[in-house]
């Protein structure tokens, strides 16, 4: 039971906890800002990050992403959003696996490979109650399986963001409240809460863009994260960003690019993001890449 509940919090780097893979991020501009994504409107992977965001988005879009990892380790989603008059519902997948585990049923050194497979499923619905305020809500249906064994159980994000222009708007969200994972051994694992507060400006009329986001898993300590995004001729985009734990003393920093392309009547954005990942003494990079499609 062990490896059951850590494989997932080694496998990406996250902090321990059931649903690890929760923490991961979505969508390549996020993580190439280190996560400070939550005060953000324009993209479908809001979602993830402040369920009430996509309530600003303006029109329905595709998102996906597709992670180069290593040790046999697979981390991709996918989401979708639809304005409507009475709000925006969007859904979304997750899925995290990793292959090539040993399996051993004793003291023995004959072992079978076996592989762990996560998911999570996401409904998504945004409203807004002004011009100015959105409010939102996602429901989540967790699955792992590993070998023999089995989970599932459900997880609940709500949140706010307050858009005082184009210029200046400001969010929170709570995530995985009273999120859980039931075995099929009648063991039951908690899933942590992450709450989340945000603000993004766009300074000197949107030739910079900043973020900063504090956040606080309810098993770990305070984390604070910032952002910066360029638009260079509102089509291409340079990014970075840096994080640190307050309790931790962990420093870490992520970098990406991306492109906005028209075409006819809809938007095409590819986006990338470099995550460095460290275990004990070795570092290897990640690779993060995204596609979206505005209609």
């Amino acid at each position: 039971m062990f490896l059951l509940i850590t494989c997932g919090a080694w496998a990406l780097g996250t902090g321990a906890g059931a649903a690890a893979f929760l923490r991961a991020g979505a969508g390549a501009r996020a993580l190439s800002l280190s996560t400070a994504f939550t005060a953000y409107y324009d993209d479908v992977s809001c979602a993830y990050w402040n369920p009430s965001a996509v309530a600003f988005t303006g029109r329905p879009g595709i998102s996906t992403m597709y992670s180069l990892l290593s040790e046999q380790r697979a981390y991709n989603y996918i989401a979708g959003i639809y304005p409507t008059p009475a709000g925006v519902f969007g859904a979304g997948l997750i899925n995290f696996s990793i292959a090539g585990i040993e399996g051993r049923e004793g003291d023995t050194e004959s072992f079978t490979e076996i592989k762990d497979t996560e998911n999570a499923y996401c409904l998504t619905y945004a409203y807004p109650v002004t011009r100015w305020f959105a409010a939102g809500v996602n429901f989540k249906i967790l699955q792992t399986a590993l070998g023999s064994y089995s989970a599932s159980g459900f997880g609940f994000d709500t949140g706010v963001i307050l858009k005082v222009n184009e210029y200046f708007s400001a969010g929170a969200s709570l995530r995985d409240a009273g999120g859980f994972l039931k075995w099929n051994t009648g063991y039951q694992e908690d899933v942590p809460m992450l709450m989340r507060l945000g603000i993004r400006a766009a300074l000197f009329d949107d030739v910079l863009r900043v973020s900063v986001d504090a956040e606080k898993n309810e098993f770990e300590g305070l984390s604070a994260m910032a952002g910066a995004e360029v638009p260079l001729f509102k089509m291409f985009f340079l990014r970075a960003g840096v994080s640190y734990g307050l309790d931790s003393y962990e420093f870490d920093y992520t970098a990406g690019m991306g492109v906005s392309v028209p075409v006819s009547s809809f938007f095409i954005k590819a986006d990338y993001a470099f995550q460095k990942e460290e275990y004990f003494t070795s570092f290897q990079a990640q690779h993060r890449f995204s596609l979206s499609v505005y209609f």
